[in-house]
């Protein structure tokens, strides 16, 4: 996790480009899922976009 000017925490994620589609020059993605807090019984979606830059593995 990442703080931002806002304040907030921000996710920094990491992973192989192939699997996901990713390609190089490609300069935004977009992200869409869910997590579960199961002690609360509540999931909570997500979605969101971002400009990204794509490394070379």
């Amino acid at each position: 996790m990442a703080a931002v000017k806002d304040g907030d925490l921000d996710l920094v994620l990491h992973f192989d480009t192939e699997p996901s589609g990713v390609r190089s020059g490609d300069t935004e993605v977009c992200v869409k899922g869910s997590c579960t807090d199961r002690a609360a019984a509540q999931t909570y979606r997500l979605f969101g976009c971002k400009a990204v830059r794509v490394l070379p593995f």
